[in-house]
């Protein structure tokens, strides 16, 4: 199987592609650190170029409207294939929040916009939703004062989106919540 993930060398990204570089899967990484910003069009057209031969992508980089962006262009481009997109999508912090402002009020509009779209999507392209709770990593929306003890393995739920991918044919969830207390919630 072939994969390629955005965001993959911190946090969340790192955990889902060192399971799959575990398993001895060909995984492609686009982040930030090797040049792929996915704000950037140009460079959203060259990842798009890129992955036209993988099994699955992986949309996790941190980047509100990149993120949509990303998503959009590779549903459009895969579009009657039988492709998986595994998005991973966050908790949305709510409007009466105390931390609801500047950047996290974007990163929410974006985050109804991204599950809208996956919520309307009705193409070949198999979408698993990922919408993880607290994580145990530094790159949270949720400020660092914020009680981390009900934190999430990000391994664990790396491990669980693989063994999802693997046995697609075998079972198809749409959608994973994961609550702050670690507890896996799933739609079909």
């Amino acid at each position: 199987m072939k994969i390629g993930i955005t965001g993959h060398t911190q946090g969340f990204g790192k955990s889902l592609y060192d399971v799959f570089n575990s398993q001895k899967h060909d995984t492609l990484g686009f982040s930030r650190s090797n040049g792929f910003d996915i704000g950037n069009e140009l460079v959203r057209k060259k990842i798009i170029n890129e992955i036209k031969d993988i099994d699955v992508f992986i949309n996790n980089a941190y980047d509100p409207q990149g993120q949509i962006d990303i998503l959009e262009e590779i549903l459009s481009c895969w579009s009657g294939t039988e492709k998986i997109v595994v998005n991973v999508s966050s908790i949305i912090v709510h409007k009466e929040s105390p931390y609801f402002e500047g950047e996290i009020a974007v990163y929410r509009e974006s985050k109804i916009k991204l599950n809208n779209i996956i919520k309307n999507y009705n193409g070949s392209v198999k979408i698993i939703n990922i919408i993880p709770g607290l994580m145990n990593t530094n790159f949270d929306i949720i400020p660092i004062n914020f009680d981390r003890s009900n934190s999430i393995d990000t391994d664990a739920l790396a491990e669980l989106i693989y063994v999802m991918i693997k046995n697609h044919n075998n079972f198809f969830i749409k959608e994973i919540i994961v609550d702050n207390n670690g507890t896996f919630k799933s739609k079909i």
